[in-house]
């Protein structure tokens, strides 16, 4: 793992803005890191994954072509939205000083489940970091207010729990 290499957590809008004026403050200015925007595709609804079935095999195609395309439709959605929030995310990078050259982004949906449970998503995030060898994972944390917060579990809980090779920064 390489502490140089920093993966940012990109979801909720307002709290990947302030994840960005954080890291931006970290490495402005610097050409030796690189800093990769990384947004989780949600997990397919399991409307999507599975249908009644048809007892006619022509009908069955049909009925899983359809499904296919709309569970293509579904991920691109999530893909363009992602891309948006790239795009504001980095001018927030840029304003920041930190040069185009050392920011990448992914959308990231190599999911085999269906629930949208927080433990894959830490998974998922902490799989890219092995896989891609970054050092550090950087993720927001709604703000809420204290006792709200006490019955709330949050992404960043489980990612600082379950991170062993990895540094986690929780931005507020």
């Amino acid at each position: 793992m390489n502490a140089m290499r920093i993966l940012v957590a990109v979801d909720d809008y307002d709290v990947s803005r302030r994840v960005a004026r954080y890291v931006a403050q970290v490495v402005a200015g610097r050409t030796d890191v690189c800093v990769r925007l990384l947004s989780v595709l949600p997990p397919i609804p399991a409307s999507l994954v599975e249908h009644g079935g048809a007892r006619d095999p022509q009908r069955e195609e049909q009925l899983e072509a359809l499904m296919h395309a709309e569970r293509d439709a579904f991920q691109q959605r999530f893909r363009d939205d992602a891309e948006m929030v790239f795009a504001d995310i980095k001018g927030i990078l840029r304003d920041g000083g930190v040069g185009d050259e050392i920011i990448e982004t992914e959308t990231f949906a190599d999911r085999s489940h269906i629930v949208g449970e927080i433990s894959q998503v830490v998974s998922d995030l902490l799989k890219v970091a092995e896989t891609d060898g970054f050092g550090t994972i950087v993720i927001g944390r709604t703000r809420l207010s204290r006792w709200p917060d006490l019955f709330r579990h949050h992404v960043a809980d489980d990612l600082v729990h379950r991170a062993r090779v990895v540094s986690v920064w929780v931005v507020g």
